[in-house]
């Protein structure tokens, strides 16, 4: 399936991003987040926080499709990458990536 995609510009990086989610990228994302939630039978309720920023991972690592340092070479997603960002950047990237799943 070729999708669209759209440029997000970083202070050291431009990082490709996909336009949309398919049915199973959408379900894999939301699944891990809802991993972290944990119900009892007598209603209780609590929530692993790692869930989230595991959920965000899994939501980059699906939707980003390219990413080029400031001399145009191709770089792999990892972890790691994201976690040395810049706040305003991985702000930024985030926030790009999570509209994705909102658009109707």
């Amino acid at each position: 399936m070729d999708r669209k995609v759209k440029v997000i510009k970083l202070t050291d990086y431009e990082v490709d991003i996909i336009t949309t989610l398919t049915w199973g990228e959408k379900e894999k994302i939301q699944n891990s987040l809802l991993q972290g939630a944990k119900f009892s039978v007598d209603g209780g309720a609590d929530f692993n926080p790692d869930a989230l920023l595991h959920s965000k991972y899994i939501a980059m690592e699906n939707c980003i499709k390219e990413i080029r340092d400031k001399d145009k070479a191709k770089l792999p997603f990892s972890k790691d990458w994201v976690n040395n960002l810049s706040i305003e950047d991985g702000d930024k990237l985030y926030f790009e990536i999570d509209s994705i799943g909102k658009k109707k």
